[in-house]
């Protein structure tokens, strides 16, 4: 995590805004714009967008159910929220993507619009994991661990809100801080 002088704090403390992220091959967020091919397409701005003390305890309920990963260190977690707090699915799996892609999956099979849904996830941000966010056409992601630096861009570019190092309260908003409220 870069922590930059345009750092930005909500008024309860609980948000943090910062425009670079973790590592991918230590590329800056410049860097990584660059190495993006293609920008993914925006997604439709939704009105519904999760307040900030939703995320957090829709985090909250979501690593008190993530026991395993919690146990083993080697399962990860990622759930479908509603953007106001509801849980839809919750699936365990050995690897970050493959959780992914059961929610993707899940949501498919229904059918159910992820238009005003959140995935969380135990895991890193990357950028196939936005890839498949976008693909979905899920504008929140949100994770206990940080994002790496292309997954960052891909978010800005795609307007999707992305959300990472959720402890308790607080969290780190990469990009769309301006859809997340106090």
């Amino acid at each position: 995590m870069v922590s930059t002088k345009s750092s930005w704090r909500g008024s309860s403390g609980c948000i943090r805004y910062h425009p670079r992220a973790g590592r991918e091959g230590r590329l800056t967020a410049e860097q990584a714009k660059d190495k993006l091919e293609t920008p993914p397409p925006s997604l439709q701005a939704t009105e519904k967008y999760p307040k900030a003390a939703v995320i957090c305890s829709c985090m909250t309920e979501f690593l008190r159910t993530s026991d395993l990963h919690k146990k083993t260190g080697g399962v990860h977690s990622a759930a479908l929220y509603s953007t106001n707090g509801k849980r839809i699915v919750f699936f365990n799996e050995i690897g970050r993507h493959n959780a992914v892609d059961k929610l993707i999956g899940y949501a498919v099979r229904k059918p159910l619009s992820l238009a005003e849904a959140m995935i969380l996830s135990t895991g890193r941000l990357s950028s196939e994991i936005l890839s498949k966010a976008i693909a979905a056409k899920t504008p929140v992601v949100v994770s206990e661990a940080s994002p790496t630096s292309l997954a960052v861009v891909m978010a800005w570019e795609s307007g999707i809100v992305m959300i990472g190092n959720v402890r308790g309260r607080k969290f780190r908003v990469y990009s769309g801080r301006e859809y997340v409220k106090e």
